[in-house]
């Protein structure tokens, strides 16, 4: 690991606490040893670099950037694409529940549109040449990144209907 990577410059706090426990569980296992690390799509995108609408899907340097960085070749991301549902917390009024639709002329429209009772995974292929500048980031109605997302993964999983309320 390259000590020099670990900084704390244009890092929000929660994002060097992962660059710290990643580097502690590498410096522990044997180098060969494989790993697969379970998070949202902007912490383990694996670029940090503007896409064509001059725009990075954080502001902040990401652990799946890091860690492609570091070890070229070794990485197998997968990007998960969601068609609507329902959430409670983060990014919802006062917390507290809050439904998120698709939206018209989105790649995540096109997806559900072809399967909206199964999910769907597909390798970074034609299917993305054809539709990434229709892949949009939205949040709480407000779209934070859009454009070409093949750089940051190298498969895709689309799931049209999630929820993560508990009943």
């Amino acid at each position: 690991m390259d000590q020099e990577k670990f900084t704390t410059e244009n890092f929000q706090w929660r994002e060097y606490r992962m660059f710290e426990l990643v580097k502690e569980r590498f410096a522990a296992d044997a180098p060969e040893e494989k790993y697969i690390f379970l998070g949202h799509n902007g912490h383990l995108v694996k670029t940090n670099a503007r896409n064509d609408h001059d725009k990075r899907y954080t502001g902040w340097d990401v652990l799946g950037a890091f860690i492609h960085d570091q070890y070229p070749g070794d990485v197998y991301a997968i990007w998960n694409f969601i068609g609507k549902g329902r959430h409670r917390g983060h990014g919802c009024k006062n917390k507290g529940p809050c439904n998120f639709d698709l939206i018209s002329g989105t790649l995540e429209e096109i997806l559900y549109n072809l399967s909206p009772d199964q999910e769907l995974f597909f390798t970074n292929s034609q299917v993305l040449v054809e539709h990434e500048n229709q892949i949009k980031t939205v949040i709480n109605g407000k779209e934070v990144a859009e454009g070409k997302y093949g750089s940051y993964a190298d498969a895709f999983y689309f799931i049209p209907v999630v929820t993560d309320l508990k009943p």
